[in-house]
């Protein structure tokens, strides 16, 4: 089990520790990086722009996650109606989630 955390800290770690560190520097390819504190962060903070996209990222994330929730309670409660070709719809609405592990499993 340690070396697998080792790998997975030199692959994930270390790369978001030294993104850490830049984000406190003016750091530009092939330039030297000089330490400029919260500067990065005011600007970005301040920036409109930036508000706006959040805005948008929370937005489209909340509406994905409920339409999501709605949809599948919706499928949920249809299928276990009792209606013709209830199989076939059940049928046609798990191969798609079981196939993946049945190929898998074959390979």
């Amino acid at each position: 089990m340690i070396p697998v955390v080792i790998v997975v800290f030199i692959i994930m770690g270390l790369p978001f520790i030294r993104a850490i560190y830049w984000s406190f520097t003016d750091k530009v390819i092939g330039a030297e990086a000089n330490f400029i504190g919260f500067d990065n962060y005011i600007k970005l903070f301040s920036d409109k722009i930036y508000w706006k996209s959040l805005t948008n990222t929370l937005v489209y994330t909340v509406v994905c996650i409920v339409a999501k929730l709605l949809i599948g309670l919706l499928w949920a409660v249809l299928l276990n109606q009792n209606f013709k070709g209830k199989g076939f719809f059940r049928t046609a609405l798990l191969i798609p989630w079981a196939l993946p592990g049945m190929v898998a499993a074959m390979t």
